[in-house]
């Protein structure tokens, strides 16, 4: 069978702004387009602070302004997401990156950064570290502007940067003792196991010397302590200090803590 897709190229503009914020950019590229305006930002302190430098001037002008981010419940997610009447600003994470699809976006602004979790060998947690973002994203931030008509792109950086060709697969960068927690307890053993991308062998080495430590695993084999860890939604390490303090509520509190971002 063949399976015809039709679809059609539209232009793309592409500005640097070095130095500039992305509400000042963002007000300026509702006066030079037309249609709604996405802007990335790397988390959700800066997607606030953005928002609440927008919405005064704007709302005079009948234009709204969203934020959109993991941390935010479904009914306000939805309303980022969902085609409006009124023009828009939607101030987002990487999530509408490639994740979601915001309708009736002409221009990109993009900040050129993200947070991204990496693991940190010095405490044995992954943490969130604020980068640059690679090439790749880049350019799929800025595919963004010209899926219905003629986009505009904001880069707020210097043309002459040389962004990172790409982004390397997170299953190389963060901690990966949950999820062979959760290989181990589907009967396979890690060092063997066909992944769609291999994780690099010292981060497999260090994650199941950890599991073993917590007494969730021996060698290739989940123990009871690792079936009841599985159960809660936490890291490993987390997940063990609460089943080893019997559920108490300060230590429910304790990892609920340490487990938010």
């Amino acid at each position: 069978p063949v399976v015809e897709v039709p679809g059609q190229l539209h232009p793309m503009t592409v500005e640097y702004a070095p130095g500039a914020s992305v509400a000042d950019v963002a007000a300026q590229a509702l006066r030079k387009s037309d249609g709604d305006v996405l802007c990335f930002l790397p988390g959700a302190a800066e997607i606030r602070r953005t928002v609440d430098q927008l919405r005064p001037p704007l709302a005079a002008e009948a234009i709204d302004v969203l934020p959109l981010y993991g941390g935010l419940d479904a009914a306000a997610q939805d309303t980022a997401m969902r085609a409006s009447p009124r023009r828009r600003v939607v101030v987002a994470t990487n999530i509408a990156e490639t994740s979601v699809t915001v309708p009736g976006v002409r221009t990109v602004v993009d900040s050129g950064w993200q947070k991204t979790a990496r693991y940190d060998a010095a405490r044995a947690i992954d943490s969130l570290d604020l980068e640059r973002i690679a090439q790749d994203s880049a350019d799929q931030r800025a595919g963004r502007a010209a899926r219905l008509g003629p986009g505009f792109v904001w880069r707020l950086w210097d043309q002459r940067d040389r962004l990172r060709p790409r982004q390397e697969p997170e299953i190389q960068r963060v901690d990966l003792s949950g999820p062979l927690l959760d290989v181990i307890a589907a009967g396979w053993d890690p060092r063997e196991f066909e992944w769609f991308e291999a994780p690099r062998e010292d981060a497999v080495v260090r994650a199941l010397a950890l599991l073993e430590r917590l007494d969730l695993v021996d060698g290739s084999h989940i123990t009871p302590l690792g079936r009841e860890a599985r159960r809660l939604p936490l890291h490993p390490r987390l997940a063990r200090a609460f089943i080893a303090a019997s559920g108490a509520r300060e230590m429910a509190r304790a990892v609920a803590l340490l487990s938010e971002r």
